[in-house]
This record gives C-alpha cells, structure tokens and sequence, in this order.
C-alpha cells in the first residue's frame, strides 16, 4: 500500500517569528504617537500664559508669543529624545509641532497638547506595565 515514497508526511508548525510593525492596540499607539506628560503639561501652561499676555496686550505682542514658543523647541525635543525614548526625527518633528501650536495667537491650542500628553501618560503606563510583568509588546527601537 504505502510505500516510503507514498508515506503521508507530516508537517510540523511553528510559531512565526515577531516582526516589527504598526503598534497593536489602544496603549502601544500611544505609546508610539504620544507626547511625554512633561512636555505636555509645561507647554499647556506656557501657551496659556502667553494666551493672557496676548489678550491683555490685545494680540500686540503676538511677536513674543512667537517667539517663545519657538525657543522652547529645542528642550521639548530632547526631553521626547531623551525622557520619552523616541528617535531624533520623532522628536524633532514632535517638537516643532509643538512650536507651531504654541505660536498660534489663541490658548485654544493647548487643548490638543493637553489630549497629546494624556496619550503619552497612557503609553508611559502602559510600558511601565509590560516591563513590571516581563512582557516585551511594547517594544521601541532607537
């Protein structure tokens, strides 16, 4: 009947190795596009101060605004660099968004940096969770 040539042959599986790709789930995505709650916090703040200054001032020192908001650039960018564990081009890029929302002549801005950071606390919570447990899921590579 069969013969070892005519031998069904059986076939073993194995698990797929893990790639890297997108962020799975709710927490990885914000760990991935979040915004550290350091930054987020200090940059709500500086934009509402600078908000008062420029209703008080009736949007003539709109210029200091922008100004402000630009010089802060450079430590947001190292804080995400650094503190946030995000290569340079994620943190620049982060940065100068920040800049340009902060810049904008209104406090409405910093309801987005608001939301921003409180995804970033989510995604710091979610790592410090999956390296407390010794899961590795959360994994971002510099």
């Amino acid at each position: 009947m069969f013969t070892d040539q005519n031998k069904p042959q059986s076939f073993s599986y194995t698990q797929a190795p893990k790639t890297v790709g997108p962020p799975h789930g709710f927490a990885e995505s914000c760990a991935t596009f979040g915004l550290h709650p350091l930054v987020a916090i200090s940059l709500f703040g500086v934009d509402q101060m600078l908000g008062a200054l420029e209703l008080a001032s009736l949007e003539t020192l709109a210029v200091v605004s922008f100004f402000a908001a630009f010089a802060l650039v450079p430590p947001c960018a190292l804080v995400q660099k650094y503190a946030f564990n995000e290569s340079w081009g994620a943190a620049w890029g982060k940065a100068l968004l920040l800049g340009v929302l902060t810049a904008i002549p209104t406090a409405l801005p910093s309801v987005i940096t608001g939301a921003w950071g409180i995804a970033g606390a989510i995604g710091l919570a979610a790592k410090r969770a999956n390296q407390r447990n010794g899961s590795n899921t959360i994994n971002k590579d510099n």
